[in-house]
């Protein structure tokens, strides 16, 4: 990056609204730099065309908030109709910019699309580019380098819809510390609307090197999204990594993310059982058509997790090197194996040709494999141990492992179709039990047969030549997808288009029309009906009560409570849920506690409704108890200072509730209540 010596005189802050176009800095005169310095937005383009070269912004720092467009370095607004295009660098002389000890170096809101390449971020606060609220848009984010940070997420976009992304070839490296409130995350893509199969945002995040995250690359509700070519470092010790949650590519709820020849390596140490709940290379959560093939894992905990509903994905050809756990599959449902080639654009195959190598502990197989799901060895290469005598099924329906003599990884991710024969009816073999309801599920049986009727109607939905193949089963399926009609697996397809396509008030009436007939409906609706009075107004905080809401839902078990808890998540900007306390993991954009975590105690627990709770608070706060369904039962004051104070619920029911400490719409702390009878 050249830095330029010569300056001409401050420039102060440039607010350009309603203009075709505008140019900011000349490349042809290296020898002058706008800077910018301690202001709260350097360039504020609204609702304009704009080119920013060569320019500095400097100390532009104070509270950050995610409702405040302040400290920010470039700040690009569009509208609710028309797009705008802001670029910032490019890759000719003289066209780079610096941030320096920004809040956020670049924003882009509501229909502006960007082009942000070759800037230099160097003590970001927050994130180095936020980009939220594009539909029909382009965000590229090439050759950007981020060094000498302690942010929160380097590149983050936030519910774009029908919008192409392109995050390529950047180089980040936060500095981690563990006293740090949020998140430490390298690039993250995350909508909150759930997705339907016909959406059409497309993103590539590819070859990118992350270095010292806790999270890697991360990608939510998102369909389409290819993950290629990433290096990602881990410089930690196991003690280090015991203490806190490490993950190199993490994929949640996400409709055909390709994850392929990435590097994950922890660079310190081989991989213990300290670990192994710490540390993954990869994992993918209730994410459809999601195949896994030719990564290199090295000293992870765990190389691969699968969990929840994973329908149609393939694992292939991934190396996994000194780790702990190669591959692990924790209530995973990864059957309806051997989709065609090409099936909504998503590559497809079965699972074979992964290989284990120098293994420290061992595999595990506890998910659902379904037959044709198999895991293939080559017996020409190296096991330890074997993977035969290492997977333990756990009394699902076994793995099962096959010799194959000659190398399939030359064509993975192209491989045709698996099992399905010449002339032989392909929806029999991959949707029939589904459609039939013969498919046998282990835990989450009545959640994971949820998931998959959505995903079977979607599926008929966005492409009806599945319905219309010319054998004698078509009036069969034509019939399945017709019982959905006017269900409210249908008007939460339609409520999502509807959102998708920027008609909120379409949206919010469809929505309003539903009565749910399972807690994966209603708190989906709970979650959208705030989502339709915030986030579509591009306001990004919530009252008191809203919080509380979504912070409920957003620690509930995704694959047991469905899609709304993942929205939850994403309007909280969380990426995961919450730890076995019940407490929320690292908040990515929430208003930083400048107050010291709330002291609490909660005894006896499990209790019969009479319990005892000590607390020590810098203020007044709000005790609230909610019960499963996220209905408020009790509420009481407590007061500042040492106390302790007795409760009497023992007109509640038998159950688990949740604790929360609330002061000023804030969350101090949340526990979990056991009343047993």
């Amino acid at each position: 990056m050249v830095r330029y010596k010569v300056k001409i005189p401050r420039v102060t802050n440039s607010r350009q609204r309603g203009v075709p176009f505008i140019t900011i800095g000349d490349d042809a005169q290296p020898n002058y730099t706008n800077e910018f310095i301690r202001q709260g937005v350097g360039i504020l383009a609204n609702q304009t065309n704009a080119t920013i070269y060569n320019a500095e912004f400097k100390d532009l720092t104070g509270a950050p908030s995610p409702n405040s467009n302040r400290n920010i370095g470039v700040l690009g607004v569009g509208a609710a109709i028309n797009t705008f295009g802001l670029t910032v660098g490019s890759t000719g002389p003289n066209q780079e910019n610096l941030f320096d000890n920004c809040d956020i170096g670049i924003l882009v809101d509501r229909n502006m699309n960007l082009d942000a390449r070759e800037n230099m971020f160097t003590n970001i606060v927050r994130n180095g580019i936020l980009a939220r609220q594009n539909t029909s848009g382009l965000i590229n984010i090439v050759g950007n380098d981020i060094q000498s940070s302690s942010g929160f997420i380097g590149f983050y976009c936030l519910d774009n819809s029908a919008t192409t992304v392109n995050i390529n070839n950047n180089n980040i490296n936060w500095n981690y510390s563990p006293s740090q409130a949020g998140l430490l995350t390298g690039i993250a893509i995350q909508n909150v609307v759930p997705l339907n199969l016909g959406n059409n945002n497309i993103s590539n995040v590819s070859i990118n090197r992350i270095k010292n995250c806790e999270l890697g690359v991360f990608v939510g509700s998102n369909p389409l999204t290819d993950i290629n070519g990433n290096i990602i470092r881990i410089q930690k010790s196991n003690s280090d990594i015991a203490q806190t949650l490490y993950t190199g590519i993490r994929v949640v709820n996400s409709l055909g993310t390709t994850i392929s020849a990435n590097q994950v390596t922890k660079l310190i140490g081989n991989a213990t059982s300290a670990i192994e709940d710490n540390l993954y290379g990869i994992q993918v959560e209730n994410s459809r058509f999601t195949p896994t093939y030719n990564n290199l894992l090295q000293r992870m905990g765990r190389g691969i997790q699968y969990s929840g509903s994973c329908l149609f994905s393939a694992i292939q050809c991934n190396t996994m090197w000194k780790n702990w756990t190669g591959m692990n599959f924790n209530s995973a449902d990864i059957s309806q194996q051997g989709l065609p080639v090409g099936t909504f654009g998503f590559p497809n195959g079965l699972t074979w040709d992964n290989k284990w190598q120098s293994h420290q502990g061992t595999d595990r197989s506890d998910g659902l494999m379904a037959t044709p799901t198999n895991i293939h060895h080559k017996p020409q290469n190296t096991y330890n141990p074997q993977p035969s005598t290492g997977l333990d099924n756990s009394g699902f329906n076994p793995v099962q492992l096959g010799n194959n003599s000659a190398s399939n990884c030359a064509g993975v991710g192209t491989n045709p179709g698996g099992h399905v024969a010449p002339g032989q009816d392909k929806r029999n073999l991959l949707f029939a039990p589904i459609k039939d309801d013969t498919k046998v599920y282990g835990q989450y049986s009545g959640a994971l047969r949820e998931w998959d009727r959505r995903v079977l109607y979607a599926m008929f939905r966005t492409d009806n030549t599945w319905m219309n193949l010319g054998s004698s089963d078509d009036a069969d399926y034509q019939q399945y997808y017709n019982s959905f009609s006017g269900s409210n697996t249908e008007k939460l397809c339609d409520m999502v288009d509807a959102f998708n396509t920027n008609n909120t008030a379409l949206a919010a009436s469809i929505n309003a029309s539903i009565v749910p007939d399972n807690m994966q409906e209603d708190y989906l609706k709970q979650v959208m009906d705030i989502y339709a009075v915030t986030f579509t107004d591009s306001i990004y905080t919530f009252t008191p009560q809203q919080q509380a809401d979504l912070e409920f839902i957003a620690c509930l078990d995704a694959t047991e409570y469905g899609p709304g808890v993942y929205s939850a998540q994403a309007m909280l900007g969380l990426f995961y849920g919450c730890d076995g306390q019940g407490n929320m993991r690292s908040m990515t954009f929430s208003e930083p506690n400048t107050t010291k975590q709330a002291e609490i105690a909660l005894y006896p627990n499990p209790n019969s409704g009479i319990f005892t709770i000590e607390s020590e608070l810098e203020r007044a706060s709000q005790l609230l108890i909610f019960d499963v369904t996220g209905k408020q039962v009790y509420s009481a004051q407590i007061l500042k200072g040492y106390q302790i104070n007795e409760f009497d619920l023992s007109n509640l029911n038998t159950g688990l509730y949740v604790v929360k400490i609330m002061s000023n719409g804030l969350t101090l702390k949340t526990e979990r209540l056991v009343i047993n009878k």
